[in-house]
């Protein structure tokens, strides 16, 4: 069993063929709902730069309208989605196989991070699971402790 990515598919299939399938994870105690995480790209821009505006323009041709760059770059590097429903209703590669499961799981299943789900306010959920999963640390306690660790650094960043 493993914990991977959409873009790992194209190297399962090459090692495995069909040989593996993918799954939402579990729910998790009373009340829990089956989930897919869905991690994302963001773009940023020189919020003080003298030509923010075409900076904005361009990012949104990018990543909103040019729905052909948005499949290049989620299809050719490894499986992605592409960010726009349209563009990954149409990728062929994400409707066959495991990438199909993956995306009906998504569908029903997928949650978004927040921009703000960077690397530094992950780690203490990842510190968290590693707590859990290894070394038996209780769940509740471990994850609020988390939460909170997160919230503080969540709670420094400067509103604009």
């Amino acid at each position: 069993m493993q914990w991977v990515g959409l873009w790992a598919v194209p190297g399962l299939i090459e090692a495995l063929g069909d040989d593996f399938d993918a799954f939402a994870l579990p729910p998790f105690g009373p009340g829990g709902q089956a989930v897919v995480n869905m991690g994302g790209w963001v773009q940023v821009v020189n919020g003080k730069s003298r030509n923010l505006e075409a900076a904005k323009k361009y990012v949104r041709w990018l990543w909103v309208e040019n729905t052909a760059a948005q499949t290049d770059w989620s299809l050719a590097y490894g499986f992605h989605i592409p960010p726009r429903n349209s563009a990954a209703a149409q990728a062929s590669k994400l409707n066959t196989g495991p990438a199909k499961t993956v995306m009906d799981a998504v569908a029903a299943h997928g949650i978004k991070q927040p921009a703000l789900w960077t690397a530094e306010v992950r780690q203490p959920y990842t510190d968290a699971v590693t707590a859990i999963v290894k070394k038996g640390a209780d769940a509740e306690k471990t994850l609020a402790d988390a939460a909170k660790r997160s919230q503080d650094i969540l709670d420094k960043v400067p509103v604009l």
